[in-house]
């Protein structure tokens, strides 16, 4: 029973960072890689310190390799790695500027890396002949080099988890949102470290005095080092959720607001070349193929747009302030929109007529036909010019709301427009 809280928290940070793999494999030469590297490093190795620091996997370890209590270098070497990768990771984060601070990635994987190597050797040097499952650290407090070696890791893990409190402190207090909570959840979590090697550094003190404090070490510390590990590993992965949550939810809304104007200038055929493109389910794919759709619908009625409309609108909307352009625009477009319906049609059945009669140009016969359904109904083509007035559209889903709530472009659709064949 006591290996399956190291267990679960493993298993939990292992998926959470093998999901992110796919990301970062995506990111490649891009500037967000090295961040997503760090997150995915991070995980890995937090997740790596508790599959290692379970006590079946310690004697599991032990009788693989048969070096009496190998684990222990092993355990306290991952350890180094992930307070290395922790400050790599807020460092990068942060993007502190050249010269804004003595600590740099590069400095701290080496310092780390040299303290990971010192600890292998003075445990090559030490002599640990009685294996030890749980009390490692109180039973060889006072041998030589390994006394050393355990001091050494507790001195570098504490320094590091006191350096990430004082770093996420001081940003927490410049940002807000979920990046705040999960930087307060980070304080947290290397607080907890900190309690960790403060448990520890007594028990080993008492055994250095003569006392006895081993359940420090062997009850209370492993409880501060899972509860950290998991709080560590939800500090970094929170603010990256929530801001993926969030994107979706902004892309999605805005692909919900197009809806309108997709349906009325986006023609049957091309929805249905959407609806049957494989993007997947990621709202941002589907919110910008929709807004593809509809910018170039929109380009497809820019000779059916008549500036005349928008100015009439807009000196009807006039009481609406700052949305009357809006609505001015809306209304235009919605009736280029019904304009291009009633042209579309006329040629179809000009062309099976034509077709019918055998007439020999009957794509000629069928243009004309259209062009003057459109004209006899009091229809105004403007022509694909510079000086358009597409060229001023507003923001899309704007746009879209606009045509589906303003009174002005229905009063404009059913005054100036034929009704939809």
């Amino acid at each position: 029973m006591i290996n399956i809280p190291f267990f679960a928290g493993s298993a939990l940070l292992a998926v959470a960072g093998l999901l992110k793999v796919p990301a970062l494999i995506r990111a490649r030469r891009t500037s967000q890689w090295r961040l997503l590297a760090a997150v995915c490093a991070l995980l890995l190795a937090g997740s790596l310190v508790l599959l290692l620091a379970a006590p079946d996997n310690i004697a599991l370890f032990n009788r693989w390799t048969g070096v009496t209590n190998f684990s222990a270098p092993l355990v306290y070497g991952v350890l180094s790695a992930f307070s290395a990768v922790s400050m790599v990771l807020i460092l990068v984060w942060r993007d502190i500027p050249p010269g804004g601070s003595r600590l740099t990635p590069r400095r701290c994987l080496v310092v780390y890396t040299v303290i990971s190597a010192a600890i292998v050797g003075l445990f090559i040097v030490g002599d640990t002949p009685v294996e030890r499952l749980r009390d490692f650290d109180t039973y060889y407090a006072n041998t030589p080099y390994i006394r050393e070696m355990i001091v050494l890791y507790l001195l570098a893990h504490g320094f590091a988890s006191s350096v990430m409190v004082v770093l996420c402190q001081r940003w927490a207090a410049h940002v807000d949102g979920l990046l705040r909570l999960g930087l307060r959840l980070l304080v947290v979590g290397y607080g907890l470290d900190l309690a960790y090697d403060i448990a520890k550094g007594l028990a080993v003190a008492a055994r250095w005095a003569g006392g006895n404090w081993d359940d420090l070490s062997t009850v209370v510390a492993p409880v501060f080092a899972l509860a950290s590990t998991l709080m560590v590993a939800t500090g970094f992965i929170l603010p990256f959720v929530g801001l993926r949550l969030r994107s979706s939810a902004i892309a999605f809304q805005q692909w919900h607001r197009m809806a309108p104007l997709a349906r009325l200038v986006v023609t049957h055929s091309d929805m249905a070349k959407v609806s049957r493109s494989r993007i997947g389910w990621a709202p941002e794919l589907r919110m910008m193929q929709r807004q593809a759709a509809c910018h170039d619908a929109l380009l497809e009625l820019r000779p059916f747009m008549d500036p005349r409309i928008r100015e009439f609108v807009r000196e009807q909307a006039a009481d609406r302030g700052p949305r009357a352009e809006l609505e001015a625009m809306a209304a235009m477009v919605a009736v280029a929109a019904d304009t291009s319906s009633l042209y579309r049609t006329a040629h179809e059945k000009a062309l099976t007529a034509a077709t019918a009669r055998g007439a020999r140009s009957p794509e000629e016969e069928a243009k004309n036909e259209g062009r003057r359904a459109v004209l006899d109904a009091g229809r105004y083509m403007s022509g694909a010019d510079d000086s358009h007035p597409y060229s001023s559209l507003p923001d899309l889903a704007e746009l879209s709301v606009a045509l589906s709530r303003s009174d002005h472009v229905r009063s404009a659709r059913n005054t100036l427009a034929s009704p939809r064949v």
